[in-house]
């Protein structure tokens, strides 16, 4: 792959990958303000709260899946990083 990816710098490096899905599947993309909103402990919301939100609702349309995601972000703590979520729904 040629493209560099968004975001990235010159002297950053990555890997390219392929990733089989079938009809249906769900990808989510994610900034780590996400991943890294912390409750009044401290404990960070993480993949597993990502998780948790997706693969319990995963089947709900897109916007439906991120209002909850987004609704579980605000009750789980203070967002004090930029948060990014992309979510995509393979058709074919």
């Amino acid at each position: 792959m040629e493209q560099f990816p968004l975001g990235l710098t010159g002297d950053c490096a990555y890997e390219l990958s392929i990733a089989s899905y079938d009809p249906g599947d769900l990808f989510v993309l994610l900034s780590d303000g996400v991943i890294e909103t912390e409750d009044s402990q401290g404990a960070e919301f993480g993949f597993t709260g990502v998780e948790r939100v997706v693969v319990g609702h995963g089947t709900e349309p897109l916007k439906e899946i991120m209002n909850r995601l987004m609704k579980e972000l605000e009750k789980f703590g203070n967002r004090t990083d930029d948060q990014t979520i992309l979510l995509i729904r393979a058709l074919a």
